[in-house]
């Protein structure tokens, strides 16, 4: 029998290695790893407040609305920075950003729904169906501006992207803040003016002071909010940037100028 060279043998380890096999997953995590994390956020959320509403020692409208308002400004608030964050202090995934995103959109989005629509059917809520469908669609549509941003921040992948952290990922962090807060400023900065019952337009423009202006008692008008045609294209303007930019993204093609083959030994 012949000696084999620890050279030979290394190569041969590497040639029957299988090629599915991912040694970064585990920094990156996958979709089923952020949908875990993200239905714990949600139900930490849910049971702290909750716990506030038992403090009380009663549950009416006048004791639950304020609490459910907070629950979901929380949840708005893991959606367009907390997601983000998360995902920009891992290593860039292979299969690129916006895949990434794409599959991101979809485990953010639907357990943030399960929270959202039972405050429709609540009795202690109030809150008419159209309200509810007004705070979906722009918990959505800033779900798919910051699935845009991460499909550009994250990069094209291919090649060995995940062996690098997302280049400049606190400059992108920066500008998701802006971007959130921004609106924020807008909303605060102007002075009040018609009805108090009336949907203050401005204030859609950040999805924090959105969920608080669409689900504000207005007890005149049976608590519901009407919206005009302004105040929905205010609430569909995120969601057009965020395809915008998701298909900017999606048209880059993956790098593959970095060499995937192992070295003797290495």
């Amino acid at each position: 029998m012949s000696a084999v060279a620890p050279g030979d043998a290394q190569q041969e380890r590497d040639r029957t290695k299988p090629a599915t096999h991912d040694r970064w997953a585990h920094r990156r995590g996958e979709p089923r790893v952020l949908a875990f994390l993200w239905t714990l956020y949600l139900l930490g959320a849910t049971l702290l407040g909750f716990a506030a509403l038992g403090a009380v020692g009663g549950i009416s409208p006048d004791t639950y609305r304020p609490v459910a308002r907070i629950i979901l400004i929380t949840v708005v608030v893991g959606i367009v920075l907390i997601w983000p964050m998360v995902r920009l202090s891992q290593a860039r995934p292979r299969r690129g950003g916006a895949r990434t995103a794409c599959g991101d959109f979809i485990v953010i989005v639907i357990p943030a729904q399960a929270v959202v629509w039972p405050q429709a059917f609540l009795p202690t809520a109030q809150w008419s169906v159209s309200t509810i469908v007004a705070l979906s669609m722009l918990m959505c549509a800033w779900a798919v501006c910051m699935a845009g941003l991460l499909a550009l921040a994250l990069g094209r992948g291919g090649g060995e992207s995940a062996r690098r952290p997302p280049a400049h990922a606190w400059l992108w962090m920066l500008l998701i803040i802006l971007v959130s807060a921004s609106g924020t400023v807008v909303a605060l900065s102007g002075s009040e003016s018609g009805e108090v019952n009336e949907v203050r337009t401005r204030w859609l423009a950040s999805p924090m002071t959105g969920v608080y202006e669409l689900m504000r008692d207005r007890p005149h008008t049976s608590r519901a909010s009407r919206l005009g045609r302004d105040d929905w294209t205010i609430i569909a303007a995120p969601a057009a940037v965020g395809m915008v930019l998701w298909l900017l993204a999606a048209m880059r093609r993956p790098r593959d100028d970095v060499p995937t083959v192992r070295r003797a030994g290495v």
